[in-house]
């Protein structure tokens, strides 16, 4: 049974024997009590909660119908929320942050963002290439959310904290049950240690932060070229190189006989260490020869294509 603010109460009721099934609401304190007719069956209705935006959850397990349901129109319809064809659940409760947390009978505990929840973040990362540092992460919710700060801490050899700045933002996509990935390239990066994190933002100005990530540079003190990852492949592979110091480079890929089949990378680089992904679908197997050129550094290697 719960009470809702708009002052009518919801109650489950399962009596096989008076063939009373369902969810029954009440507008006038238990006076007169009317089966919402909406889940119906074979069913008990049990462990009803009530969100903070008077959205209410409940378990409903039987025959017909099975799993959490949703309402947000003070019980007058219900929508499957999850959980169907677990164990009964035996107890829900929602968070101070609107999570919904669900007891399984011998079937563990569950969690799943309520409406409530504004961005329910799945995965926040950090890849280094060269003096670059790609942000990466990935919503499966978001309610009224404008977007996100990129936040960056330098730290400091001296007392290894450091103060907090706003490098970047990017826009959120409102109101979305879809998931949604987004990245942020962080450029030309010096050498050091550095820590990132998240400023979720929503439209009516409250926020939310993520955690934090590390990630360190260093620059290299020499030219080198690395073996691909995988080896052999199919039919994508990680190449891997090093720049001392800034220069023109090339990167291309050669047959056995020598032919240029493709060019890499063909720019200035800044110092750093960098990774470049090489697609051979449309080629066929055999060995391949990547070379690495600057003005003062030359540097190639085999790799193997099996299809």
């Amino acid at each position: 049974m719960v009470y809702l603010r708009d002052g009518s109460i919801l109650a489950g009721c399962y009596d096989p024997g008076l063939g009373e099934f369902g969810i029954y609401k009440t507008t006038n304190n238990g006076l007169i009590w009317i089966n919402t007719n909406t889940i119906s069956g074979l069913d008990y209705p049990s462990d009803f909660v009530l969100d903070t935006n008077d959205d209410v959850y409940v378990f409903i397990g039987g025959l017909d119908y099975d799993g959490v349901y949703l309402s947000s129109n003070n019980g007058n319809s219900w929508v499957n929320y999850g959980l169907s064809g677990y164990h009964p659940v035996t107890c829900l409760a929602i968070d101070s942050s609107g999570y919904l947390w669900a007891g399984s009978h011998l079937d563990g505990v569950y969690r799943t963002a309520g409406r409530t929840v504004p961005v329910e973040l799945v995965s926040f990362s950090a890849e280094v290439n060269g003096n670059n540092v790609l942000l990466s992460w990935v919503t499966a919710t978001e309610i009224n959310n404008q977007g996100f700060e990129i936040k960056k801490q330098v730290m400091s050899s001296e007392n290894g904290i450091g103060r907090w700045e706003r490098i970047g933002f990017v826009e959120g996509s409102g109101t979305t049950t879809e998931t949604k990935t987004y990245s942020f390239i962080d450029e030309n990066v010096i050498d050091g240690i550095f820590l990132y994190r998240l400023k979720q933002t929503n439209f009516d100005g409250t926020f939310e932060y993520s955690n934090t990530i590390e990630v360190e540079i260093s620059i290299p003190t020499r030219f080198s070229l690395n073996q691909n990852f995988p080896n052999p492949f199919n039919p994508v592979t990680s190449i891997q190189y090093a720049i001392a110091n800034k220069q023109f480079v090339t990167l291309k890929v050669y047959d056995i006989l020598g032919k240029e089949i493709t060019t890499l990378v063909n720019e200035n680089k800044e110092a750093g260490n960098y990774s470049i992904d090489f697609n051979a679908a449309e080629l066929p197997s055999g060995v391949y020869i990547y070379q690495l050129t600057t003005p003062g550094f030359i540097q190639a290697r085999k790799m193997i294509l099996a299809k």
